[in-house]
């Protein structure tokens, strides 16, 4: 039997068949989980999404704007309401068209 330098040694078939089905497998696992967290992200994120819009639209209804100031007419009330839960704290920050702070928290990052 004549030994070459590039000779291949026999390999069963379950072999050859293991690595025809682990290599294409291994490349699209990890593409495959990277998709999954993608989608759930996007799946998970909707109603927080739709409950922020929910609290701009609300909040956007008490601007006024007067001898063209900007006013923010949010009760005292209302912002203990916002205070009232202690696990979930709604931030916000009322600007006016010019970017001068009218209401909310001042040290909140601008988007």
């Amino acid at each position: 039997m004549p030994f070459g330098l590039f000779q291949r040694e026999q390999r069963s078939l379950f072999g050859e068949i293991l690595d025809w089905m682990l290599t294409p497998l291994l490349l699209l696992w990890p593409l495959s989980l990277a998709l999954t967290w993608l989608v759930a992200q996007n799946i998970a994120g909707k109603p927080f999404d739709r409950a922020l819009e929910y609290n701009v639209q609300a909040l956007s209804k008490l601007i006024v704007v007067k001898n063209r100031q900007v006013q923010f007419n949010l009760s005292a009330s209302a912002r203990e309401i916002l205070r009232a839960d202690d696990t979930d704290l709604v931030f916000y920050q009322v600007l006016g068209a010019r970017g001068e702070f009218v209401s909310g928290e001042r040290e909140l990052p601008l988007p």
